[in-house]
């Protein structure tokens, strides 16, 4: 084939955009109403010695999109490491146009995210994410890595 995938030029970039639009509209059709709450990276209480948040998450506005929603249907159950508090672990996927929610964000997704599944009612926070469904030599697609939210407070 003498197709160049990486072709960015007017003619590559139609055809991308094509692409990409087939996608959108399938996520339209057959997606589920997901609620994505983006985390605030700007936020003062994050330790930099234990690279972690000192108290609470703090989020932006939620956004309104639609997914591909994947989740583990049985619920782990069991105590902490310490014996004070149950855990719930519930694991699953979830794929999102990856232009669709750049647009949205203004930024990429990132780990500690929390998107809401209109039909399970439940949050689950994403713990790893990757590019998927490459379409003429692009990726078009996120797999976000998701596992059930349980705040802290």
């Amino acid at each position: 084939s003498s197709y160049n995938y990486s072709d960015m030029t007017p003619d590559g970039m139609r055809d991308f955009n094509l692409v990409n639009a087939m996608d959108l509209e399938e996520f339209e059709l057959f997606g589920v109403a997901t609620v994505y709450y983006p985390l605030n990276i700007a936020q003062e209480n994050y330790d930099d010695v234990y690279r972690d948040l000192l108290s609470s998450k703090e989020f932006k506005e939620p956004i309104q999109l639609r997914t591909f929603f994947k989740v583990d249907e049985s619920t782990e159950h069991g105590m902490s490491e310490i014996g004070v508090g149950q855990i719930a672990e519930r694991n699953g996927n979830v794929w999102v146009n990856i232009t669709k929610i750049e647009n949205l964000l203004n930024r990429v997704p990132i780990v500690g995210d929390v998107v809401e599944n209109n039909q399970l009612h439940q949050k689950f926070e994403i713990f790893k994410i990757s590019k998927e469904t490459h379409r003429i030599g692009r990726p078009i697609r996120y797999k976000l890595n998701v596992r059930l939210y349980q705040d802290t407070l």
